[in-house]
């Protein structure tokens, strides 16, 4: 064929643009990658002569060149989609590279696209591992090229992987990275290999991490920042007008702020991926686990369990919640019928805000008939029990939050054996319906009912327990310091934040007492079991 045949030398340089190519020979886009790993770092100027002198021999003619540099072959998400595209769309016939193992070392990732190419009317094409993979013969050698790639690239994971758990059972950090707030030392850049560095042998110590004097208390101001009230965003816009920059000598933005608090460097952890995950992707999964690391921490363990549980509930805080006009959005409860209550704000003759049903809102059918109730009513009792019981927790009375944890995980150990001891009776149930075939069909599926009623409402009795187990101390102490010393002050959103680290919600009703029409509000802490609901805990409904 004419594209397989020689074409007459113009005496260009491989790689150079030249009009006088012959605009029928076959179009090709030549592809180009760099490998993270060093061991594959072949220069993309070798890779580029390559493939030029390749089509220059073959009768090809390159229309584009598509570079990755310092781009792992691992996965698809590359600019090798792109070329891909053109080739379907009928740009190009065929993709160059230098070899197979440029296109990927994915095993499905290579199979599905280089299906997309062939079933395009494309080819994929080695420069330097030339074979028909139009025969039988060529299709089976660039299979085992390919194979081969995927094998090395999965021995280089499994040598990474053996490098991180050394790193990580010494203590280190398991990419060697810049940490912000230290200093890396035992390392000294690696003449070899640009932007890599190698261990420092007039060194004894070998690598660690030391805070910076300068940095450190940067971070740990950074975390005090949070916990007090603050924002990502904010503290990255402070960061950024005195100057600071990250590890990297960039500039802050709200994420990496998040990042390097949350990976709790600072308090003198390590952030791994979970060991109990399977899921095969460390770097995105969410599941993290906190071991100890052999650094120096920046702050204290109370004031990193701070910074957790603040970051816990605002995560779990609606958006429009975070930015409230009331202190109380969001943690009101309707005492008639259980459903949440908002505040309408004053107008007309009404001078002060009030609160309204939801339930009624939408349906109309509250038993408590949609009354309207002053929302003083909730935030005086909010602030009667600050005064009593706010003033016991924030002195000697810690021992009543540790009393309540202790309560919390022993009742949760009991229902925990209470489910178990169900599931071995539905276990049971199963068990005898398949022995005993004579079991009419209506008595086993009411008996499996029943127990997985009973089974639903441990569960949610547990979850209730978990919750108060889960409750940190110091952090409710800390809310209430803070609530005591800026009740006046502090911004709405704020004080929001804060009582929803201290109570489950505030339950308000409308009561008849000797005849006359009260309004009532009980506040719910977060150590003590939830509202069962309306008609319980002297709430009438």
């Amino acid at each position: 064929m004419y594209r397989d045949r020689m074409p007459m030398s113009s005496g260009r340089a491989p790689g150079s643009a030249d009009d006088a190519i012959p605009p029928d020979l076959v179009p090709a886009i030549g592809y180009i990658r760099v490998s993270m790993w060093h061991e594959e770092a072949i220069s993309p100027e070798l890779q580029k002569t390559a493939i030029s002198e390749w089509a220059h021999r073959r009768g090809r003619r390159i229309i584009d060149w598509i570079e990755e540099l310092d781009q792992t072959g691992r996965n698809f998400r590359r600019k090798i989609m792109a070329a891909i595209t053109r080739v379907e769309a009928g740009e190009a016939r065929e993709i160059a590279v230098w070899k197979y193992s440029r296109f990927g070392r994915d095993r499905a990732g290579c199979q599905l696209n280089l299906a997309r190419i062939e079933t395009a009317g494309g080819q994929l094409q080695s420069a330097t591992e030339e074979i028909d993979a139009q025969t039988a013969i060529g299709k089976f050698t660039r299979g085992m090229l390919m194979e081969v790639a995927a094998f090395e690239s999965d021995r280089a994971g499994e040598q990474w992987a053996e490098a991180r758990e050394h790193r990580k059972a010494a203590g280190l950090h398991g990419a060697g990275r810049a940490k912000f707030g230290y200093v890396r030392l035992g390392r000294i850049p690696d003449p070899d290999r640009p932007g890599r560095t190698r261990r420092d042998l007039s060194d004894p110590a070998g690598e660690r991490y030391v805070p910076d004097a300068a940095t450190g208390p940067v971070l740990r101001e950074m975390y005090l920042d949070y916990t007090a009230g603050g924002k990502h965003d904010t503290i990255a816009q402070r960061l950024n007008a005195t100057g600071i920059t990250n590890a990297y000598g960039r500039r802050w933005s709200w994420d990496t702020v998040r990042d390097v608090l949350d990976s709790g460097f600072g308090a003198g952890l390590l952030r791994v991926h979970a060991k109990a995950c399977q899921c095969g992707k460390a770097t995105r999964c969410r599941r993290k686990d906190f071991l100890p690391g052999a650094h120096e921490a920046v702050i204290t363990q109370a004031e990193w369990q701070a910074y957790t549980a603040r970051r816990a509930l605002v995560a779990a805080t609606p958006p429009r919640v975070r930015a409230a006009s009331w202190r109380l959005t969001g943690l009101l409860r309707c005492g008639h019928c259980g459903s949440k209550m908002s505040v309408l704000k004053p107008g007309g003759r009404n001078r002060v805000p009030r609160l309204r049903c939801s339930r009624w809102t939408r349906f109309h059918d509250c038993p408590g008939g949609g009354r309207k109730i002053p929302y003083p009513v909730a935030l005086g009792a909010v602030g009667d029990w600050l005064d009593t019981e706010g003033i016991t927790l924030a002195g000697a009375g810690r021992t009543v939050l540790v009393a309540a944890a202790a309560d919390a995980a022993k009742a949760e150990r009991e229902l925990a054996s209470q489910i178990a001891g169900v599931d071995r009776r539905l276990t049971h149930l199963v068990t005898t319906k398949m022995l005993d075939t004579e079991m009419p069909e209506e008595v086993w599926a009411a008996s499996r009912a029943s127990l997985l009623a009973e089974r639903a409402q441990i569960a949610a009795d547990l979850t209730a327990v978990r919750r108060r187990a889960a409750v940190n101390t110091a952090s409710v102490t800390a809310a209430i310091t803070s609530l005591a010393e800026g009740w006046d002050v502090l911004p709405a959103p704020r004080i929001r934040e804060m009582l929803a680290a201290l109570i489950h919600y505030v339950v308000v009703w409308r009561a008849d007492e000797d005849g006359v029409k009260v309004h009532r509000a009980r506040v719910f802490p977060a150590w003590e079991p939830e509202w069962a609901g309306p008609g319980s805990e002297g709430i009438p409904g």
